[in-house]
């Protein structure tokens, strides 16, 4: 198919990605009860890790591969109305998607810590290669870069400090220690992009997944940590998951624009996932992924052109997505969210504080999905052949399906039953969960009465929201201390440093002798 000329590309590409995504669905949901453990252990890697790749079938794992191969072609089928096929890749374009999702799949069913981290290393490096062949702004895809690999190194770090005491790397024989959780913590932090570390104004607002992809990894490290008996997460790290939710959504209702709207919308609806750690269950915190994944594919879907039908079937679509994200009962949105509310009701101040930015999270991404659902696009004016009609309702449906799916049947992703969850909320999770979304829906409905107060506030609003007045400051600071260390290299690099260093170095050896010097 990419070796045809371009003219008659356009529609035949989002064929092949129709056919890969099924046969990708149709292999995770067959390998799912089977029971399979392979071993990579004469080839190159080896003598890199030391240690052999291990992969294996795993509930968690595959839900999340079946929730990606659902939703990866509907970017194909569904482009915006503004450039209809602009989202159609080439052919290395094409072969490094693929291999970005082989990396995430290793990812997935790794079963020892050096797998994992390979996986990661590789999702990392053919996801900032993917953005690179596809976008033009190169300062954006440093940062990225920067950011994703300081998660890796810290990863490292970590893996090489529990792998110095002996332990276990094979995952039904792992335990991670407390003493290494701040350090996987500020990992993940990075990973996830949270504010501080970086300005909700500058995180990448594309919604395709292939920009996700770290995030997805970092999100499967997170539900491994349950499995390898690690402590759970401190309130630090949901206190900033909330922070960037609160942020990243109150950005997107100010934003005008429906691709800033949806790209905000993706990062606060990320935050609110994170939260799903709380239960410390692998099962919900995959829950919580796919919900995030799922939802945000079918939320920022756009109104297409080839008939009436479809159009009706992306409203279908869009309303879906809205459900899931906003954690509607038999969704699987709810799955993750389960139980969050009741468990911090129980730790005095700092919960509370929790719970009101959890409710403050829950009525933004409310209204922002609501918004979403009922923004009207204008629809391209090109003809397609009938087969496309047919693969994009079919596509849609299932990704439809997978969020009902899980949300019905959740030990399809190891968490538990929906009886067990529906109980778990308690009186005090229903009530918050009602009120919060009761006032976004409100706030949504009676949105033309309030909007007008926010023209003049909102250039304030917007640069006081995305916080790089704080990294300005930071990077300002940075500068000033590094001022002295300038003076320090100019010494270092003199005719007479390397005879101080000689000095120094004997003055230790002197010191550190028995008995002294």
């Amino acid at each position: 198919m990419f070796l045809t000329p371009r003219s008659s590309q356009k529609w035949y590409q989002p064929l092949v990605y129709v056919v890969a995504a099924l046969i990708t669905l149709a292999v995770a949901w067959v390998l799912r009860p089977a029971q399979i453990e392979v071993v990579f252990g004469n080839w190159t890697p080896v003598s890199f890790t030391g240690t052999p790749l291990v992969l294996t079938t795993n509930p968690e794992g595959l839900a999340i591969l079946a929730a990606v191969a659902a939703s990866m072609a509907l970017p194909q089928l569904f482009p915006p109305s503004t450039s209809p096929h602009g989202r159609n890749p080439g052919t290395g374009q094409g072969i490094v998607i693929a291999l970005l999702f082989s990396a995430l799949a290793i990812t997935a069913l790794a079963n020892n810590l050096v797998t994992l981290v390979v996986g990661i290393g590789l999702t990392d490096f053919l996801a900032t290669l993917s953005a690179i062949l596809r976008t033009r702004d190169a300062s954006r895809v440093l940062r990225d870069t920067l950011y994703y690999g300081g998660s890796g190194i810290l990863l490292l770090i970590a893996m090489a400090l529990y792998g110095a005491s002996s332990n276990s790397l094979y995952f039904p024989l792992a335990h991670i220690p407390e003493r290494l959780m701040p350090v996987i913590g500020a990992a993940l932090a990075l990973r996830f992009c949270l504010v501080p570390l970086r300005a909700a104004g500058d995180l990448q607002r594309e919604t395709l997944w292939t920009n996700r992809a770290s995030t997805l990894a970092g999100l499967v490290a997170l539900a491994r940590l349950p499995q390898l008996e690690a402590t759970p997460m401190r309130a630090w790290f949901y206190g900033l998951a909330l922070l960037t939710a609160v942020a990243a959504l109150a950005l997107a209702i100010l934003s005008n624009r429906r691709v800033n709207t949806q790209g905000y919308t993706t990062i606060g609806a990320l935050g609110v996932t994170l939260v799903s750690a709380v239960s410390w269950q692998s099962g919900a915190i995959v829950a919580a992924a796919i919900a995030w994944l799922l939802g945000t594919s079918l939320i920022n879907i756009a109104t297409p052109a080839q008939s009436p039908v479809m159009r009706r079937m992306a409203q279908v679509a869009r309303w879906i997505g809205a459900a899931c994200l906003a954690g509607l009962p038999f969704t699987v949105g709810f799955v993750g969210r389960a139980g969050v509310i009741t468990d911090w009701a129980g730790r005095g101040l700092g919960g509370a504080a929790l719970i009101a930015g959890l409710g403050l999270s829950q009525a933004l991404l409310t209204l922002c999905v609501l918004r979403l659902a009922m923004w009207r696009d204008i629809p391209g004016e090109e003809s397609s052949p009938p087969w496309l009609t047919y693969a994009s309702i079919a596509v849609t449906a299932i990704v439809c399906l997978h969020v009902l799916v899980f949300g019905i049947v959740p030990g399809l992703a190891n968490a538990p039953t929906v009886g067990t969850l529906l109980s778990r909320n308690g009186l005090i999770g229903w009530l918050v969960w009602l009120i919060a979304t009761t006032a976004g829906g409100v706030a949504w409905w009676l949105e033309s009465r309030w909007a007008v107060y926010l023209t003049r506030v909102r250039p304030t609003l917007v640069t006081a929201l995305s916080l790089k007045w704080l990294q300005n400051v930071a990077a300002g600071a940075l500068g000033r201390l590094a001022n002295p260390l300038g003076s320090v290299f100019v010494f270092l690099e003199s005719d007479g440093a390397l005879l101080w260093a000689v000095i120094v170095l004997l003055i230790v050896i002197l010191v550190s002798r028995p008995g002294g010097p």
